[in-house]
């Protein structure tokens, strides 16, 4: 039969749409780019006046982004599993002639069948945990912008020029942004799952024989395709997550202008010669890894511009 027909699915269900795990990837992408930059915000006030409490504070965000993060993965872990016994399922049935009711002992595809069911339930109630994860990271960022506005307040005006700034107002925001607008990509994967779980769990669809071969082999195709797309992604989520959880590889050192003095470091495209005069590309526009500067907001005078203004609009 011509591949180019089109495919009438009468037993098995196609993969979830691949953009739905790229979505993913570019979240994490945007939350580790987002953090990166405070790190390095952080770490420049650092260097004026070092405070504890700051570093305790942004590190906790940090690690709540890491924990919640790796929740995330857990989805997508499941997903690249599910893919794999999918093609194993497609490939046992293929190997049958008759209806598949009639083989139901262990190893038989109607076993896998119901293992299959099963396990679509569980990739539905990760992807609400995932969900619950991400708001409870949005909702940390609020709070850790609090506590470390009330530090610099309390110590400063020099650090406090560092921190305070419109660029660093839109970069918080745009990251809780981002989070706000996570919950799409869990629904979309969440609600493939859930359909597939229905389908899987009704016996009754396998009774009257088995899939033709056609369908059988763009199942394999299809399954295939994704197994491999989320092996890769999984592969490369560590190198999101490390920075996620322990800033840029530039925020190890105590301090940016020993940094600048390590050979081969670089973070966010800025030259591994970056001296101290060099800090304010962090949040220069003409940086080409700037994130463009908000429109300038109307201030009362000697008001500072602080992080939580924004947030609380």
């Amino acid at each position: 039969m011509d591949e180019s027909q089109p495919l009438v699915v009468s037993y098995l269900k196609l993969p979830p749409d691949e953009q739905a795990f790229f979505r993913i990837h570019d979240l994490f992408k945007a939350i580790m780019d987002k953090l990166n930059h405070l790190a390095l915000v952080i770490r420049t006030a650092q260097d004026i006046n070092s405070s504890e409490e700051v570093k305790k504070y942004f590190r906790g965000l940090q690690e709540v982004a890491h924990d919640e993060c790796s929740k995330v993965t857990d989805v997508t872990l499941s997903c690249m599993r599910y893919a794999r016994a999918m093609v194993e399922l497609v490939d046992l049935i293929g190997s049958q002639s008759d209806h598949l009711l009639s083989h139901s002992g262990n190893g038989s595809s109607l076993q896998k069948i119901r293992i299959a069911a099963v396990k679509c339930h569980e990739i539905v109630e990760q992807c609400d945990i995932a969900m619950q994860g991400m708001d409870r990271f949005r909702q940390e960022i609020p709070a850790t912008v609090q506590r470390i506005t009330a530090v610099v307040n309390r110590d400063d005006s020099e650090r406090a020029e560092i921190v305070f700034t419109d660029e660093n107002s839109r970069v918080v925001n745009d990251l809780i942004q981002v989070l706000r607008d996570s919950p799409a990509i869990f629904r979309e994967i969440q609600q493939h799952f859930q359909e597939a779980e229905s389908h899987l769990r009704n016996i009754k669809d396998f009774e009257t024989g088995r899939p033709s071969d056609h369908e059988l082999k763009i199942m394999h195709q299809r399954w295939s395709g994704l197994w491999t797309t989320l092996e890769e992604l999984h592969e490369g989520f560590p190198r999101l997550l490390g920075p996620i959880s322990m800033g840029p590889t530039i925020y190890k050192f105590s301090s940016l202008s020993q940094a600048s003095q390590s050979p081969g470091t670089k973070t966010l495209g800025h030259s591994d010669t970056a001296t101290p005069a060099a800090r304010k590309a962090i949040t220069d526009s003409s940086s080409p890894n700037a994130i463009p500067s908000p429109e300038p907001v109307a201030e009362m005078a000697n008001e500072r511009t602080s992080w939580w203004r924004l947030i609380a609009a």
